[in-house]
């Protein structure tokens, strides 16, 4: 293998771990884009030693050694949106067909007598906070209800809970597949939207920013405001007067971004040049996280996109250039 290739294979390791360890979904995307590329590509062993490369840090960081740490690991229902969302919207419109079984493995994650309240088509956030773990720790609530249950991780009742739910998922997905497609598309359709108008308001912070909360410190169980309700106001005052401009609402808008990383994706796999693949990679990840999330268009998560967005740009003229020169 080429020097080149060597570093090719580093970077590619490298986001795998990096994209897996900071986000609570990040592996489950990894995995995808991996299974996609030994799929649709010739060099399978390299795949496959990328593949082992970014599992093995990953499993072993998560599995052993903060286990050792008694560090406790982000909710499981962090990663599941897609799942919740969809299984929420085939339970409202099909509960008839639940069997007993059904519905007691369904409750045993998202309890039945919520669903119909919690449920909301362009969130996934009201049923994701019906899960019975709830480890996104930034308002007073969040800590209030965790108390007694800070072990939760130390018991495998949870994940025989969660394999129950998945195959039930897995059932109904085949069964209403089309239920299942639209509750997602539903839930992201800005994402999915370049040119959508957004009202008066691009930001999609959960509860405004004043509910956030922070620990004053490691020895105390007090609690202080992340941010006052007045410099709140002001930042959403902000957000407001981007969303209002024609030209600067386009930039906010996450669809946007959903179709420059597919247009370059299209361009990557009609030339496949092999030292743009890490950057490639990079930019599906980024959109591909953005749309397993909860929150419909949020921007949040497309801020690295948006700062590589002159490069990327670039690199689809180059590609469309070079495409009509051959």
């Amino acid at each position: 293998m080429s020097e080149k290739g060597v570093i090719l294979l580093i970077c590619l390791v490298i986001s795998g771990i990096l994209t897996s360890l900071f986000r609570s979904n990040g592996f489950m995307i990894v995995v995808v884009v991996l299974v996609s590329m030994l799929i649709l590509m010739k060099q399978r062993k390299q795949i496959f030693l990328i593949t082992l490369s970014v599992s093995l840090p990953v499993m072993m960081w998560s599995h052993i050694a903060l286990p050792m740490l008694s560090v406790m690991p982000s909710s499981p229902g962090e990663r599941m949106n897609v799942q919740f969302q969809q299984m929420s919207r085939i339970y409202l419109l099909h509960h008839d067909k639940f069997t007993t079984s059904d519905k007691k493995t369904l409750n045993a994650v998202i309890p039945l007598d919520k669903i119909k309240d919690n449920y909301n088509s362009q969130s996934a956030d009201g049923i994701k906070e019906q899960f019975f773990i709830n480890s996104f720790l930034i308002t007073y609530d969040d800590f209030t209800n965790m108390k007694g249950n800070w072990n939760w991780y130390k018991s495998n009742a949870y994940k025989t809970k969660i394999l129950a739910f998945n195959h039930l998922w897995i059932k109904m997905l085949l069964k209403y597949p089309k239920d299942a497609v639209f509750a997602t598309l539903k839930n992201k359709y800005i994402d999915v939207t370049p040119a959508l108008n957004r009202g008066n308001d691009i930001s999609t912070f959960t509860g405004g920013l004043s509910n956030y909360v922070i620990i004053e410190n490691q020895w105390t169980s007090q609690y202080g405001d992340f941010i006052s309700d007045k410099n709140s106001k002001k930042l959403s005052l902000y957000y407001s007067y981007w969303a209002k401009s024609p030209i600067l609402n386009l930039f906010v808008n996450t669809g946007l971004y959903t179709w420059l990383a597919i247009t370059i994706g299209i361009f990557w796999f009609k030339r496949r040049i092999i030292r743009e693949l890490p950057f490639v990679i990079g930019v599906i990840l980024v959109i591909l996280i953005n749309f397993a999330g909860a929150r419909n268009g949020d921007f949040r998560y497309c801020v690295p996109f948006v700062a590589l967005t002159p490069i990327i740009v670039g690199i689809i003229i180059n590609n469309y250039r070079s495409c009509q020169t051959i």
